[in-house]
């Protein structure tokens, strides 16, 4: 289940989020839907949608420094876990933890051939473009496009970016940068997602963003390692965290344009 937000739908991951935000629904509808959909999906057809992100395996095994070798052996464990589908990420040359950058297309071109060998489907790519410290996404359209061509002849069509370095979605350069690349990839299945516009994620100032922008092609992932109010990190080291809370997730998917 791609795991995009817009103004028409959200996909949390769940079947009852999917209900809940489902266009033109009233309240008393949505929860009728949900209950259906609560126990509709398999076993088998969650099993088709997890995903995992590779770039758990880029920290965690930095001390194996990544090569080709390590990495296939990650890849085939992910598969016979069940899991079909993985997202790549490309961080900046300094904070690299894996052989595997957009810089060096052949890399990331690599890096599919393997997914494809063990049956895996890259999804999605986590970019770091108009992130904190970096330069705005509006000064960085040309290398945006040259990671969305890669990511779209590998196979997935999940663009994600986090939009907070110069004012974030509040600087109008900013959305100007979204909406050329959704005009400039209207004709393919890209998808274009906003993860965060500060640290901890702020779901309505995300949603608010997408409305504005109002396009199917654009949307939200909510990201649960950055929604982390109201808890501090102490109190998340001992295993609190607001997507556990009893309703949170559930709340968190309300958030859609009314009307």
């Amino acid at each position: 289940m791609d795991p995009v937000l817009n103004r028409r739908q959200m996909l949390l991951g769940t079947a009852t989020a999917f209900a809940q935000a489902a266009s033109g629904q009233t309240r008393a509808q949505g929860a009728q839907l949900a209950e259906r959909a609560r126990f509709s999906l398999s076993i088998e057809a969650l099993r088709s949608r997890l995903a995992i992100s590779l770039t758990y395996f880029y920290y965690n095994y930095s001390h194996l420094a990544m090569v080709p070798r390590v990495m296939y052996k990650i890849l085939e464990r992910v598969r016979s876990a069940g899991i079909p589908i993985v997202d790549i990420s490309d961080y900046a040359p300094e904070t690299m933890y894996a052989p595997y950058s957009t810089a060096q297309p052949d890399t990331i071109r690599a890096l599919a051939r393997q997914c494809r060998e063990v049956g895996l489907r890259i999804q999605s790519l986590h970019s770091t473009l108009g992130a904190n410290p970096r330069p705005p996404l509006f000064t960085q359209l040309d290398t945006a496009k040259r990671e969305i061509d890669l990511l779209l002849e590998c196979g997935g069509h999940v663009w994600l970016t986090h939009l907070t370095a110069d004012k974030g979605v509040q600087n109008p350069q900013n959305r100007g940068a979204i909406e050329d690349l959704i005009k400039a990839y209207e004709k393919t299945d890209l998808i274009l997602t906003l993860e965060n516009t500060k640290g901890p994620q702020d779901v309505a100032e995300c949603v608010t963003f997408a409305d504005a922008i109002d396009h199917p092609k654009f949307g939200v992932t909510i990201d649960v390692g950055h929604c982390t109010k109201p808890y501090t990190a102490e109190q998340r080291a001992k295993g609190s965290h607001p997507m556990c809370d009893p309703g949170r997730p559930e709340r968190s998917s309300r958030w859609r344009r009314n009307g």
